[in-house]
C-alpha cells in the first residue's frame, strides 16, 4: 500500500513559481523546514505526566520499622 504524500496530493500549478499567496495559504518560505518539528523545544521524549508520577510514588513500597526504642515515633 503506498501512503500518498504532500506532493502526491497537490496541484501541478500549487508547486511551481505561481502559487497564490492567501487566505489558508502561507508563502512557501514561512513553512516549517523539512525534517524538523514545529516545536522544538516542546516536551522532552521520555518525559511522565503528573499521573504517571503519581502513581510511581504511591506504588513505592515504604519500610515501617515498629516498636524500636530511642526512636522518635516511640515517645507517641
Amino acid at each position: 500500500m503506498k501512503v500518498a504524500s504532500i506532493s502526491d496530493t497537490e496541484p501541478a500549478a500549487e508547486t511551481t513559481a505561481d502559487y497564490q499567496v492567501g487566505y489558508g495559504k502561507p508563502p512557501r518560505h514561512t513553512g516549517f523546514q523539512k525534517g524538523r518539528s514545529g516545536n522544538p523545544k516542546g516536551r522532552p521524549k521520555g518525559s511522565k505526566n503528573f499521573a504517571t508520577l503519581l502513581t510511581e510514588a504511591l506504588d513505592e513500597k515504604v519500610q515501617v520499622t515498629e516498636g524500636v526504642a530511642g526512636s522518635p515515633s516511640a515517645s507517641w
